[in-house]
């Protein structure tokens, strides 16, 4: 087997083990969970109201209603309760997975044939066996232990990190997911006091067609969220201050995420007092793609995958 496709092996079965216990704060993706309302053109939503405020905000802050004869919406409510329950869940898979690559044994590390069992960790530790044979026979044992090493720690910050989340989990969310081939709208409200958390807007572009010469600057894209914020008063901030930002270029190589968050993008977080606002401005389009305010903006990260 060639070097390149051991490594897109790994990549592919990395990410979606990743995925299964990295979750990013504010954009649900589609679900199973029973919670779940599948309303199509036509049909009542559990909650009207929440449904009338969720397309007013964003017209309010997009310029634009969801339009509903294209778009399905899912409307999905997780308690404080459940949203730890998943987290749990999330962390005992991450525990799994940590065992499974410390099970491997690097110095009798041996060639290894295709397996074709359903379970995902036993395919994950085919890949991964696969992968640190060819490093070990291509660039020495060193190596290998070296690149072992750095699976177990990223493991191990990944439960660190879901552990930390676990602890933050402050309220329930209730999410409202507006979906056509072309886009997608997401808007989250705290699902006791209804609350708005976040509003998020995704143009469904060719990954493929993106030029990193063509994205904004990270410049202009302070610039364009420092605008957006004014401009809507997030969270009654008067005097912003920006205090952190995370940058996302895998077009570049540079920054290796999980599924989940838009590659070409900048996230900006802002505070005034214990006011605070983070703004996604995607930098492909220029455009504003998302925000977080108050209690939903604090304590956050994007990174789906460790530093």
């Amino acid at each position: 087997m060639k070097k390149r496709n051991i490594m897109i092996g790994v990549l592919a079965l990395s990410v979606l083990v990743a995925s299964n216990y990295n979750m990013h704060s504010n954009t649900i993706k589609h679900s199973t969970n029973e919670n779940i309302v599948y309303a199509e053109k036509n049909q009542k939503v559990s909650d009207e109201d929440l449904k009338k405020d969720a397309i007013k905000a964003v017209k309010d802050y997009f310029g634009k209603s969801p339009n509903l004869n294209k778009m399905k919406l899912n409307v999905i409510t997780k308690t404080k309760e459940q949203k730890i329950t998943g987290i749990d869940e999330k962390i005992k898979q991450g525990q799994k997975t940590l065992e499974t690559i410390k099970s491997i044994n690097i110095d009798d590390i041996k060639n290894v044939s295709v397996k074709e069992e359903n379970d995902s960790l036993e395919k994950f530790k085919y890949f991964m066996t696969t992968n640190l044979l060819n490093i070990k026979e291509t660039e020495g044992m060193e190596k290998a232990k070296k690149q072992l090493n750095t699976y177990i720690k990223s493991t191990e910050d990944s439960i660190k990190r879901f552990q930390n989340m676990k602890i933050n989990v402050r309220y329930g969310t209730t999410y409202l997911y507006f979906e056509s081939k072309e886009e997608t709208y997401n808007v989250n409200f705290d699902c006791k006091t209804r609350e708005l958390l976040s509003v998020n807007h995704e143009v469904k572009l060719d990954e493929s067609k993106i030029k990193s010469k063509n994205l904004i600057s990270i410049e202009d894209a302070k610039n364009k969220a420092k605008e957006f914020l004014v401009k809507n008063k997030l969270d009654n901030i008067q005097n912003p201050k920006l205090v952190k930002q995370e940058e996302f270029q895998a077009h570049l190589q540079k920054d290796k995420v999980g599924g989940g968050f838009n590659f070409n993008s900048v996230a900006l977080f802002y505070e005034d007092g214990d006011k605070k606002a983070n703004i996604i401005v995607d930098r492909a389009t220029g455009d504003i793609s998302g925000f977080d305010i108050g209690k939903a903006a604090n304590k956050v990260s994007y990174k789906t995958s460790p530093n």
